[in-house]
Parts: C-alpha cells; sequence; structure tokens
C-alpha cells in the first residue's frame, strides 16, 4: 500500500522566508509557491532527494493553520505517505479499523490527491495519504 515517504510538512509563518533559508544554506532547490485560497494556505514544496519538504503558510488570521501556529508554534505538521491508488488505500486503512478525516480525496499540491487519517488513531503526528500523478 505505502510505496515511501512523500513529504514531511512543517508549519511556517513566512514561507519565503523559509524557502530562502532552505536554498541558501542548504543548497536547495524550492519549487514555486502554491496559493491554495479553499484552504486558506500557501505551500512550497522542496524536493530533497526522493522526499520532498513541504511548507505551509497560513493566507489570513483566521484558518486553523494559524490556530495551530499559535498552539504549538511552527514546525512539523504531519508525515505524508506515497500511494499508488489512493482510494484503495483508503478503503484499507478504514478495513484496519483507523478513521479517514477526508471522505473523499481531495486536491493536494503540485496536482495530487490526498487524504487525511485523524490523528486520535495514530500518533500526536498527523498522517496523511498522496496519490501523485507523476510517479517518480
Amino acid at each position: 500500500m505505502i510505496q515511501k515517504i512523500d513529504h514531511v510538512c512543517m508549519m511556517v509563518s513566512d514561507i519565503d522566508k523559509a524557502a530562502e533559508i532552505y536554498r541558501t544554506v542548504y543548497g536547495l532547490q524550492p519549487l514555486p509557491v502554491e496559493i491554495h485560497e479553499a484552504l486558506g494556505i500557501k505551500i512550497c514544496l522542496i524536493p530533497v532527494g526522493e522526499v520532498m519538504i513541504e511548507f505551509v503558510q497560513p493566507l489570513e488570521s483566521n484558518t486553523k493553520v494559524v490556530e495551530l501556529l499559535k498552539e504549538k508554534g511552527g514546525g512539523l505538521r504531519h508525515i505524508a505517505f506515497r500511494v499508488e491508488n489512493l482510494e484503495e488505500a483508503m478503503k484499507m486503512v478504514e478495513l484496519k479499523g483507523l478513521k479517514l478525516r477526508d471522505k473523499e480525496p481531495r486536491p493536494g499540491a503540485a496536482g495530487s490527491r490526498i487524504a487525511f487519517i485523524e490523528t486520535d488513531n495514530l500518533t500526536f503526528t498527523p498522517m496523511e495519504l498522496v496519490e501523485r500523478r507523476n510517479k517518480e
């Protein structure tokens, strides 16, 4: 079911500053920032070998991401696992007794489709399932 870790998501208050630090200090090349109005967030992916770092910044001050930043500060938000078929992975997770936050796949960064697993079923770190069109 799980092919590999797709990305590690980190909440940030300044996505441009975070991306610039990773570019200048670590020599990594951030992909263009994406704006997801419906979710109220900006997203920036940074490839690191086969895994990506995903920065998430809220667009407005009244979003869930802002609440999380205030409550927990910046840092680790979730770990995402790459799957070949999102619908099949979602069914498997539910058959194993876990609950999904998303009942249907929804759009994610870079043309992906995603679904989150409810965190109270696991550790304190939220888990995400990701299906990408580009299978690299």
